[in-house]
């Protein structure tokens, strides 16, 4: 297996990102359209302050082959226990079974440690992939939190 390097990601692999980012679009079928610029907008915001994310990138031989991001978030019953919530996280198909993602998910864990938070969340995609993929973050100590639901509302 070749090695899978994760560091913060820098303005030149924003391409790479919103690549991705449409992918992972596309695979979580969300309501809204693909935005590049809104995605752009969010990981210039977020590495100009490491206390409020972190936006990830995993290499392989020079190629960006994943990527996640996380930030902290607001806690409506106590704000003196902050949380961190994973924004996203994709590996790009041909990595998947690499170390990428577990190397994402360790990258953002320690972020949120350093930043002392206290919980880390993350989102599980609804697709044939979900029972597999919450039996691997079991594996590394998550457990069931919520389960999300949503409605589109009508404007007008």
């Amino acid at each position: 297996m070749k090695p899978v390097t994760v560091r913060p990601a820098c303005p030149d692999d924003l391409p790479a990102i919103v690549e991705m980012g449409k992918s992972l679009h596309a695979a979580r079928q969300t309501h809204a359209p693909f935005c590049a610029h809104t995605l752009a907008e969010l990981v210039a915001e977020i590495a100009q302050d490491d206390t409020l994310g972190c936006v990830l990138v995993a290499e392989c031989e020079h190629d960006i082959i994943g990527m996640a991001a996380a930030c902290r978030v607001l806690t409506w019953y106590n704000r003196a226990v902050p949380i961190a919530q994973e924004l996203f996280w994709w590996v790009a198909p041909r990595a998947r079974g690499s170390l990428a993602a577990k190397r994402l998910m360790q990258g953002m864990e320690m972020w949120a440690q350093r930043t002392g938070c206290t919980r880390f969340v993350m989102t599980v995609i609804p697709d044939g992939t979900c029972a597999r993929v919450k039996r691997w973050h079991a594996r590394r100590g998550y457990k069931p939190l919520d389960v999300l639901i949503h409605k589109e509302l009508q404007h007008g």
